[in-house]
């Protein structure tokens, strides 16, 4: 999809007035202890899913519920609304959950989809409560990484270098998920803080695989941690930094060049 085409269909499905520049987010945050939860303190995660949402959680709730991790209405309405309209058919998430169920389920195109997960318990609730689901779910994989040894350097707002902790093996099992025809959304809502700046690295280590114009959606990215992590990842030549919708507690969007 040409890169003007997708600059329409954010437009189209994020509203303009919701956005929240990476500059401004920099320089709110600069003056913040790491720990603070920013303008994500102040956001509700309150609001009902969807009546569509509501109905396809209660098929799985004896596997899977909605907690306070989970995406918030908002934000996965958002996305389901972008993924339609863009006619997307491959899709890639780090952090499995509400949406899991809710994208195949709800968008009417069938999906190539995959869930990255780091905790084996987890994961595998998620794959018993897609099996209650059947051929609704159609081609959804959840595929659980662990931490890996080697770790990528991550400069911070203000000069401070951290270390993120990677996935093993992850490019090798995206690359075999997808083959010849990568993801064309990628979502990350994970790892969990448990991979200590696990998500800035999982878009890192997948840039050879990604083409132009694939869309990053990071998620709870009005939270320090992921104002830092955009901002890291505004300094790869690769990586195109729209900005913050505040919806829920933050839709961050780039777009790879």
């Amino acid at each position: 999809m040409e890169e003007q085409t997708v600059e329409a269909l954010i437009g189209r499905c994020f509203r303009p007035e919701l956005l929240l520049p990476l500059a401004a987010a920099r320089a709110l945050y600069a003056g913040l202890p790491e720990k603070s939860p920013g303008l994500a303190g102040s956001t509700t995660r309150k609001g009902a899913y969807p009546d569509e949402v509501a109905a396809v959680m209660a098929n799985v709730r004896d596997h899977f519920r909605p907690s306070g991790f989970s995406m918030s209405p908002d934000s996965l309405t958002t996305l389901i609304e972008l993924v339609k309209a863009a006619g997307w058919t491959r899709v890639l998430e780090f952090g499995a959950g509400v949406s899991t169920f809710a994208l195949p389920a709800l968008v009417p195109q069938p999906l190539r989809y995959l869930s990255i997960e780091e905790d084996a318990g987890y994961a595998a609730s998620i794959r018993a409560g897609l099996a209650v689901g059947g051929e609704k779910y159609g081609d959804v994989d959840i595929a659980q990484l662990d931490p890996g040894t080697s770790k990528i350097k991550v400069s911070l707002v203000g000069g401070k270098t951290i270390r993120a902790v990677r996935f093993e093996k992850l490019a090798e099992t995206v690359r075999d998920a997808f083959g010849a025809h990568p993801p064309q959304i990628v979502i990350i809502d994970g790892p969990s803080s448990r991979m200590r700046w696990g998500r800035y690295a999982a878009l890192i280590d997948l840039l050879d695989l990604l083409p132009k114009g694939t869309v990053v959606l990071l998620d709870d990215a009005l939270r320090h941690r992921e104002v830092n992590i955009l901002n890291a990842w505004s300094n790869h030549p690769r990586i195109d930094v729209r900005g913050i919708y505040c919806l829920g507690t933050g839709t961050g969007i780039s777009i790879l060049k």
